[in-house]
């Protein structure tokens, strides 16, 4: 496994390209393909029901309880996947209030991804990148496809909430956006 920590934007594209995992636009900007999903897929969403935050959930077709069985299989299917994987990790905070902002960690199987969220969060500074602990982590890994009949989800992708290990698993969608609406409270 080879990880990459933190690195800037130029070094993201630059690996993107390498990888071709998209090309420069006329404008010299990234352009890159999302697969067969352009969006969100609210149909594979779920959340651990875990008696901690089981009355605080709308359940229903978008919030879909999980086992927190079948959440440790796909964990352990995703740690799996990703030993032989080169790996992007951003460390950075989700909301720009001080007061309610959450330091987060997201791991990313595709460089692209990892310059989405680069510039969709907020940043630390070198020092606070020293001190940094993230009290949530995303792990997006399109290449990793759910067997639905095994996995209890519904289709291939996946994402998948658990607020007891503060931890977001997304597979089988090359939609970055997933990231970030994670995050949609801050």
């Amino acid at each position: 496994m080879t990880i990459h920590h933190n690195l800037p934007v130029t070094e993201l594209i630059k690996i993107a390209l390498e990888r071709n995992e998209g090309k420069l636009a006329s404008t010299e900007a990234l352009q890159v393909l999302t697969g067969k999903y352009t969006g969100r897929s609210p149909k594979d969403k779920f959340i651990v029901n875990d008696p901690s935050v089981r009355s605080q959930i709308d359940w229903g077709p978008v919030n879909q309880p999980i086992t927190e069985a079948q959440f440790d299989q796909l964990f352990k299917k995703a740690l799996d996947y990703m030993e032989e994987k080169e790996l992007f990790i951003f460390d950075g905070y989700a909301g720009a209030d001080i007061k309610i902002q959450l330091p987060i960690r997201i791991v990313n199987e595709y460089a692209w991804h990892n310059l989405f969220v680069h510039q969709l969060f907020i940043r630390p500074s070198k020092e606070q990148l020293l001190t940094h602990k993230a009290e949530f982590t995303v792990i997006a890994l399109p290449g990793l496809k759910a067997d639905p009949a095994v996995d209890g989800t519904r289709s291939e992708t996946f994402i998948c909430l658990s607020f007891e290990k503060k931890l977001v698993l997304i597979g089988g969608t090359e939609y970055a956006g997933e990231m970030k609406n994670r995050f949609s409270a801050y």
